[in-house]
């Protein structure tokens, strides 16, 4: 008994320090510090739930997905075998994410998902879509590798490929390469070749005529869309001809404006958008006035786009490549500059913007470089970056 004694007198001998610190300290810090630490603790617990909700949910829906869709194939085989729509399949309960009623699971019958499916085929429709691609500006460059890379990953990922420019010789050179090249899984898709201007309202029109066409031969998606197409041009805006930075605008812009907007009705959950920025878009460049400032616009679009997007399940990425070795340099200089300075690999470049797309992210920035430059870009005054590259940065022009 003396030495349970002894060992707790000195428990609480070593208890008593603590003790008394805690009330040497003022009211007001003693309340903040119990209020923070009770503060940390719920919200620390909220996270770890909704983390364990949201988990529970995405492995339940695919676990009971498979036995959903067995199910509608099943009665739409039994649908067409005996003809008639009398056929009462059980009810399923399968998880579905309901946060404003309040249960877990929802009673779903299979019966109507079937029967709905199956009166589209007596219809004439067809339960799986045709999913189609579309590449603009694809005649050359980063385009022509958009289209080359994109129908590698075959009939798995899209059934048609759309191919868009103006230049309709090198759209037939491109279709037959992509047809003689190798084919990626499930066979190479049908590639189309659409010979058209895309420049202004006029452009985009164009393509909405055409996206409408096919929908009058039958349902289809739109599973991926890159916006390419585009060009610049160097030198002083004072020496530059104010037509063609109009034409630019209408290019840059506008009409990629407008086939973001006309292909948007069909496009599904898990679509793809990919819209070309630039490094350029980051900061105003002298010598390079409306060309940075049309990439600017694609930038701020496409990032706000992301975000109306999310929710339904399309993924939006912003292209932002620095020097890339295509004929970009040749048209904006009107030939006095042949070949871009330092430019890095056009496949290198979309193969990591595929990439990126795939993974949902918002940028494609592939060399380390250019992401210095985009990050450092937030330090540096938007003035001062416009001075500085118009006074050491020049650019040829004829």
């Amino acid at each position: 008994m003396g030495k349970l004694r002894g060992a707790q007198k000195g428990f609480e001998c070593c208890r008593l320090p603590f003790v008394v610190s805690c009330f040497l300290l003022p009211p007001a810090l003693y309340c903040r510090l119990l209020l923070s630490a009770a503060l940390f603790f719920i919200l620390f617990f909220l996270l770890l739930w909704r983390w364990w909700r949201r988990s529970h949910l995405l492995l339940l829906d695919r676990l009971y997905f498979l036995d959903v869709v067995l199910d509608i194939v099943t009665y739409c085989d039994e649908q067409d075998h005996e003809n008639r729509y009398e056929y009462n399949p059980p009810v399923l309960e399968y998880p579905h994410d309901k946060r404003n009623e309040g249960d877990f699971f929802h009673t779903v019958s299979i019966g109507t998902l079937g029967a709905n499916i199956y009166k589209r085929r007596a219809e004439g429709y067809t339960v799986a879509m045709k999913r189609i691609c579309i590449v603009t500006g694809a005649s050359s460059g980063m385009g022509d590798c958009f289209a080359r890379q994109l129908a590698q990953e075959g009939r798995e990922s899209f059934d048609e490929l759309w191919i868009v420019a103006r230049r309709a010789d090198r759209l037939e050179q491109l279709k037959a390469g992509i047809m003689q090249g190798p084919a990626g899984p499930g066979g190479c898709p049908a590639v189309v070749a659409l010979p058209f201007d895309l420049a202004g309202k006029a452009g985009a029109q164009r393509l909405k005529e055409r996206l409408d066409e096919e929908q009058g031969r039958g349902a289809f998606t739109v599973s991926v869309l890159v916006n390419n197409a585009g060009f610049g041009s160097y030198g002083e805006f004072a020496d530059t001809d104010p037509e063609r930075e109009m034409d630019m605008v209408d290019l840059d812009c506008t009409s990629l404006t407008g086939i973001t907007g006309y292909a948007l009705p069909f496009m599904e959950r898990g679509a793809r958008i990919i819209n070309t920025a630039s490094l350029a878009s980051f900061l105003p460049l002298g010598n390079f006035a409306v060309y940075g400032a049309c990439k600017a616009y694609v930038l701020s679009f496409t990032v706000a786009l992301r975000a109306e997007l999310k929710d339904r399940g399309i993924r939006v990425t912003a292209l932002c490549p620095g020097p890339v070795s295509t004929e970009f340099a040749n048209v904006a200089s009107r030939g006095a500059r042949k070949e871009v300075r330092h430019g890095l690999s056009a496949e290198k470049t979309v193969a990591h913007c595929l990439k990126q797309s795939r993974k949902g992210r918002l940028y494609a920035i592939m060399a380390f470089k250019w992401k210095f430059k985009a990050a450092a870009s937030r330090f540096v005054g938007r003035y001062a970056g416009a001075w500085f590259t118009w006074r050491f940065c020049k650019r040829p022009s004829n």
